[in-house]
């Protein structure tokens, strides 16, 4: 039995290596060498199966795996929506500004259109202002002309 020990504690991994998952390795020793295994083959055969043990863990999800995966998934969905909702929004701005930009445009058409008119009337009335004045000028002109030379 001392021999045992003295193989189990040469083959004992460091302390700070801490399993998740153990295996009654002095029992499996046992239960080896009952069955004809040899001590130093029994004790490597329970750390193989330990170790073995403890990457088959690591091979599967836990729930805090799984409660990440699903925060993740409804953060990605979470964004999805908020991208689509910009999506929207950025729309319904390009929609409004258009329809700004027309009424703008119309309002300055309607402003144009009311100067160019003004323009016109008062184009038209210097017109007539000047001809009338001409007219006179020109009856002025004739009546000096009779009552000098005729």
């Amino acid at each position: 039995m001392r021999g045992l020990k003295k193989i189990v504690e040469s083959t004992v991994p460091p302390r700070e290596f801490k399993r998740v998952c153990t295996v009654d390795t002095l029992s499996e020793v046992r239960r080896l060498e009952a069955q004809g295994v040899e001590t130093k083959e029994a004790v490597a055969l329970s750390y193989a199966l330990n170790d073995n043990l403890e990457s088959i863990k690591k091979a599967y999800a836990t729930k805090a795996d799984f409660e990440l995966e699903s925060h993740i998934c409804m953060s990605e969905r979470d964004f999805a929506n908020r991208r689509k909702e910009m999506q929207h929004l950025r729309s319904e701005l390009l929609s409004l500004q258009h329809l700004e930009l027309c009424k703008l445009t119309d309002k300055l058409n309607k402003e144009v259109h009311g100067a160019t008119l003004k323009m016109e009337v008062t184009k038209y009335e210097l017109a007539k202002y000047v001809t009338g004045s001409i007219a006179s000028l020109t009856a002025l002109g004739f009546t000096v002309y009779r009552l000098f030379f005729m």
